[in-house]
């Protein structure tokens, strides 16, 4: 079984009931055991210049599972297109579910469609503050950084 470490992220309708539905979806794959979730926290939603996007509720779990890296990220993108997720035209569009593989035990990888640790948590607050929650001395496997030591570096700490 393998620790892995997953994001998720809402800012359409009920963002909070998305995000319930996706850890949902997650917990009924025979395959993954949810361990740990963080609570819920509203951010800013990242966008385009010129744009406003309504605000996020984002959050993360961990779990434990005997998943592939990639198998674990296209059942999660089936959730995402379960719960209704549609192909954005360009970046950073609103959403009614983001699911993210953030990390899957210390494993690095890098392809043309899967990238572990995921390749920004570093510099998003909306990713390490319920990353801190769960597990603040994980350690980065590509930065050799805990959690708590990324964590306070995006605080300005």
């Amino acid at each position: 079984m393998i620790t892995v470490f997953i994001g998720l992220g809402s800012n359409l309708e009920d963002k909070i009931k998305n995000c319930e539905r996706a850890v949902y979806f997650l917990e009924e794959h025979p395959d993954i055991t949810i361990v740990k979730i963080s609570k819920w926290y509203k951010s800013r939603a990242m966008t385009l210049s010129g744009e406003t996007h309504p605000d996020f509720i984002n959050g993360a779990l961990q779990a434990e599972t005997p998943l592939s890296p990639l198998e674990l990220v296209h059942y999660c993108k089936s959730v995402e297109y379960e719960l209704g997720r549609k192909p954005a035209a360009k970046k950073w569009q609103p959403r009614i579910i983001d699911i993210d593989l953030l990390f899957y035990g210390d494993t690095v990888i890098k392809t043309n469609t899967v990238t572990i640790p995921h390749p920004s948590l570093h510099e998003r607050i909306f990713v390490l503050k319920p990353l801190h929650e769960l597990m603040p001395q994980w350690v980065h496997p590509v930065l050799n950084k805990t959690v708590e030591q990324l964590f306070q570096t995006v605080l300005g700490a």
